[in-house]
């Protein structure tokens, strides 16, 4: 995990459309204790060791580590963020490993810092630092030069991740994801935009049930507060 030192940031989401209303953000000056985040999103090789340790199964198995072959990750895919998981599935996680999910706020400060960059390396656009979507998924490691001032790697492009924020607005029930995915569909203004995406945006992904809700470009990273005991 990383370091994170705490300090003042301005909380001020950019938002996509309001087809559904996205929480009532305000640009807030937020005091942001220190704390700690993975330094990668988890991948198939960390989510197997909890499995195999934990035996956890969910109670709704549908589309589960659907990329999966008799419960193992396919050879090669060691390092790929893994994917096909539930939020429950990702708690889950976390609560094994002595983590949890960061919030929102978290997320983006862990990933900005406190000069307000708009991505990892600073403020502009560069597609040979992060997942362009040319190649699929790919593994965390791949770009190592694409790693913010804190040393937190894989913010954009490769997956969408989820933060512990869920909201309910009274119709629908959603989950707040970060960073983007190497998936960037075109044929539907329906489908969440992908791609590298600046680090304030803010996206939610609708909870229908677990199943329905796992999908091939959503991970996660875990975060920690300090003084935890948490599985390295």
């Amino acid at each position: 995990m990383v370091y994170i030192q705490g300090g003042r940031f301005i909380f001020e989401p950019s938002m996509p459309d309001q087809f559904i209303p996205y929480p009532g953000y305000l640009p807030t000056v937020l005091q942001v204790k220190s704390y700690c985040i993975d330094k990668y999103p988890v991948t198939n090789s960390d989510y197997f060791r909890f499995v195999k340790e934990s035996g956890y199964i969910p109670s709704d198995t549908t589309n589960y580590l659907r990329l999966w072959h008799d419960g193992k990750y396919l050879c090669g895919t060691d390092d790929l963020p893994v994917v096909y998981v539930s939020y429950e599935d990702a708690l889950a996680y976390a609560a094994w490993a002595g983590k949890r999910l960061p919030t929102e706020q978290e997320w983006q400060f862990a990933a900005q810092g406190t000069d307000g960059r708009i991505w990892p390396w600073g403020n502009q656009f560069r597609k040979d630092l992060c997942n362009d979507g040319k190649k699929g998924l790919m593994p965390v490691k791949s770009w190592p030069k694409g790693c913010n001032q804190s040393g937190v790697c894989d913010l954009t492009g490769n997956v969408w991740q989820m933060t512990n924020d869920i909201y309910t607005n009274g119709s629908h029930r959603f989950v707040i994801i970060r960073g983007g995915s190497y998936f960037n569909p075109t044929s539907s203004e329906w489908y969440i935009k992908g791609g590298p995406r600046q680090l304030n945006q803010t996206q939610m992904l609708l909870m229908v049930s677990p199943g329905f809700d796992r999908c091939s470009t959503v991970g996660f990273r875990c975060a920690a507060d300090i003084g935890t005991n948490f599985r390295k």
